[in-house]
């Protein structure tokens, strides 16, 4: 067995729409007739491909089976459809293509998948319980179709692949600590401010100068000092990481450090619950399968980095070990200009390894990249922050202050629930003005029955008179007679039609 993706095609629309046209096949879908096949082509090309690509289960021989997926409530969440080929039922391909189905919403981080199913339709209720799902509810759900809605009874069944979370907020603090003998004063202090903020976590930095640049290694072009002075004095001591940790937990905000040696990760994993690997480090292959055998969760930083480069690093953490991996695209540039950030990017890396992807955001804008990043789907959003941008020191200009990063971590949250599920329908928020406003054949003026409706009829908007037809069928219904009287205002209905 194996998967065919879908393209947008007339031949793999066609064998879809002559199995969903199958008698059998209609009296268990939710929608029991079916148009044209140009309007279903139509349709298939407007909405089949909003959330992740629909596929064919299949043999070397011939498709057994089709699995769609629907947007529904949120981004990591879909509905999930399937038909079996009617020559191929009770052939345990309908098992095959859900079990499929799962794998390649767990690749795309989904977190649930939701199948409505009539009441009456057995085989499928026992096909999905069978597959994992566990039954929900009842509900009402309309069915859209241009002759209007019709409202049906279902039950939904939903899969849990793993539990929703929230956008995972982290405020870098880097070196921006740094003040000489007062500097766990303001380590302290920054760990609250990111605590009061909202951000979900804390990093530093732990590293040794001689074993992260060459000797002689000079000055890189954004700092125009030696690099060997600059980082020798931001060096952290070992002894002071679990007094971080232990700040950091009684704020309740958890605390990361970002290793780049074997000695700095020695020293920072007993503390953390996840690790970090730097942009610069990703092809540091002892580091990556030390991380790896921890089993702990890791995020991989992207900058600076091909894609090659960046599926090397992936293939060596999953053969050391690792299972959760988030990758972060980021521009290792300090400050990043707003032409280079690249967000978009986040979906290219989703859409490479099937990974959660973040991003890693060293611009001087506060809130568009992150907001930008969040509509895209990152599952990750990481800033510098500072008490102020005037101190010195190489990461404070790019940094957000306290009230900034309060206001960043409200608009990542607010982005959040701004982004929906993609799915374009009538929202429940709409819906009194979808039947109000929304135009439709109303009669304008009062119809006697027996009457030719011509001359008697308009598109207008119902308010709150019984809404009308869609106005596609308004050519059509002109020229018949009224079966009744009809009242000014009066949505036109095709009962009401001879």
């Amino acid at each position: 067995m194996w998967i065919e993706r879908v393209g947008i095609d007339k031949e793999a629309a066609f064998c879809i729409y002559s199995w969903r046209s199958d008698p059998d096949t209609l009296a268990a879908s939710l929608h029991q007739t079916m148009p044209s096949f140009d309007k279903f082509f139509a349709l298939f090309r407007a909405h089949y491909f909003q959330k992740m690509a629909p596929f064919f289960l299949r043999t070397d021989q011939e498709r057994v089976a089709f699995v769609r997926f629907r947007p529904y409530e949120s981004i990591d969440v879909a509905e999930i459809s399937i038909v079996v080929n009617p020559k191929r039922r009770k052939s345990g391909f309908g098992l095959q293509a859900l079990e499929a189905a799962r794998k390649i919403a767990e690749e795309q981080n989904m977190c649930k998948l939701v199948a409505f199913i009539l009441p009456e339709n057995t085989a499928s209720k026992a096909l999905f319980e069978k597959a994992g799902y566990k039954f929900l509810s009842e509900q009402r759900r309309t069915v859209h179709s241009l002759e209007g809605d019709a409202s049906i009874l279902v039950y939904v069944y939903e899969l849990e692949l793993r539990p929703k979370k929230p956008v995972f907020f982290i405020a870098e603090i880097g070196s921006n600590w740094f003040t000489g003998d007062k500097s766990l004063e303001r380590a302290f202090e920054l760990i609250d401010v990111a605590s009061s903020a909202g951000a979900d976590a804390v990093k530093f930095q732990t590293f040794r100068v001689k074993d992260l640049y060459a000797p002689g290694a000079g000055a890189p072009s954004y700092l125009k000092e030696d690099i060997h002075e600059v980082l020798s004095q931001l060096e952290m001591a070992y002894d002071v990481i679990p007094k971080l940790a232990e700040r950091a937990k009684n704020k309740g905000i958890e605390f990361m450090s970002t290793p780049f040696s074997l000695e700095d990760f020695a020293a920072v994993d007993p503390y953390v619950r996840r690790h970090k690997i730097a942009s610069y480090e990703i092809v540091h292959l002892p580091l990556l399968q030390a991380m790896a055998r921890t089993g702990k969760p890791v995020f991989l930083s992207t900058g600076a980095s091909y894609i090659e480069e960046i599926a090397w690093s992936v293939r060596q953490l999953q053969r050391a070990g690792c299972s959760d991996i988030t990758t972060l695209q980021c521009t290792a540039a300090y400050p990043a200009q707003p032409t280079a950030m690249n967000v978009v990017a986040i979906q290219t890396l989703k859409a490479s390894f099937g990974l959660p992807v973040g991003l890693s955001d060293h611009s001087l804008d506060t809130i568009v990249a992150p907001v930008l990043a969040v509509a895209f789907g990152a599952a990750v959003i990481e800033k510098h922050i500072t008490l102020s941008r005037n101190l010195l020191g190489p990461d404070h200009s790019f940094a957000l202050e306290p009230e900034e990063l309060c206001e960043c971590v409200q608009k990542v949250r607010l982005a959040e629930e701004m982004v929906g599920s993609g799915e374009k329908q009538v929202l429940d928020s709409e819906h009194d003005l979808y039947r109000f406003a929304k135009r439709a054949i109303q009669a304008s003026d009062e119809i006697k029955a027996g009457e030719v409706l011509d001359g008697k009829i308009a598109l207008l908007r119902p308010g709150n008179n019984t809404k009308g037809m869609h106005p596609a069928f308004f050519d059509k219904v002109k020229r018949r007679q009224a079966a009744r009287d009809i009242a000014a205002g009066e949505g036109i209905q095709r009962d009401m039609l001879c």
